[in-house]
C-alpha cells in the first residue's frame, strides 16, 4: 500500500507532518548523539530535523516501502538528504531493526507505530536498539489532533 500511496503521501500528508516530526526531534536528547534512528520515517520528513538537531550524529531512516525511500534525497520526497551526517537510509521492518543491540542513542517513531502488524514488538526492538540512557520519542493519533483535510 505505502509503495504505491508514496507520491501521495509526500505531497499531501508529509509536510503537515513534519511540523510533528519536529515537536518529536525536539524532545530527543539528541545533541551529542553518535547514531539516531528515524523508524518508518516515510519520504524523510523528519530526517533533515534530526539531522539539524544531532549534528555528531550519523542519521539513519528505516521504512519498510523502498518507494517511500526512493523519494528521499530524488527532489520528491520530504528530506535534502544533504547533510554529510544523514549517512543513509535502510529498507527493512520495525520489528526487526538492522542494528546491533545498544547502538542507538534515540529512535523517532512518528504516526506509525499504531499501523504496525505488532506495536508491541516494534516498540521491543526500539528498546533493544537503544543504549543505556537512550531516548524513544513516538507520535500517533489522539482525539485533539483530527486530519487535517484540504
Amino acid at each position: 500500500m505505502y509503495d504505491r500511496d508514496a507520491g501521495a503521501y509526500a505531497e499531501l500528508r508529509a509536510p503537515w507532518l513534519r511540523a510533528a516530526s519536529e515537536r518529536a526531534v525536539a524532545a530527543l536528547p539528541v545533541r551529542s548523539a553518535r547514531l539516531v534512528i528515524d523508524v518508518a520515517c516515510g519520504t524523510g520528513s523528519g530526517l533533515d530535523e534530526l539531522a539539524r538537531a544531532a549534528p555528531r550524529a550519523r542519521v539513519v531512516g528505516l521504512d519498510l516501502s523502498a518507494q517511500m525511500l526512493r523519494r528521499i534525497g530524488s527532489g520528491q520526497g520530504s528530506a535534502s538528504a544533504a547533510d554529510d551526517h544523514l549517512a543513509s537510509v535502510v529498507q527493512g521492518d520495525a520489528a526487526r531493526l538492522p542494528f546491533a543491540t545498544g547502538a542507538a542513542d534515540a529512535v523517532l517513531c512518528c504516526f506509525a507505530l499504531m499501523h504496525m502488524p505488532s506495536p508491541a514488538d516494534a516498540a521491543a526492538e526500539f528498546a533493544r536498539v537503544l543504549r543505556g540512557g537512550g531516548a524513544i520519542a513516538l507520535t500517533t493519533w489522539g482525539p485533539d489532533v483530527p486530519w487535517p483535510t484540504r
